[in-house]
């Protein structure tokens, strides 16, 4: 059986989103295609993991509104970056 990371973004959002200020998908989508990504698809895999990391408590959306698409780390999200390599 082999292991799918559904969620393969998430440690570049917590990297993007480490100063603890909110950042918009777009934005989070603009780190990743900095890597050589970028396509309407890549957007939608970012809030996917964007949502999973609120799902988790990593992190919240700005204003308590997932509609603006604005997130921020919660503490532990920050915490949870800073203790990435």
């Amino acid at each position: 059986m082999s292991s799918i990371n559904r969620f393969p973004w998430q440690d570049d959002i917590l990297r993007g989103l480490h100063t603890g200020d909110a950042a918009s998908i777009d934005d989070l989508a603009d780190v990743v295609t900095a890597e050589g990504h970028d396509s309407v698809l890549l957007r939608e895999e970012i809030a996917q993991n964007v949502d999973h990391l609120v799902h988790l408590g990593l992190a919240e959306y700005a204003d308590g509104d997932r509609s603006r698409r604005e997130v921020r780390l919660t503490p532990t999200g920050v915490e949870a970056a800073a203790s990435l390599p």
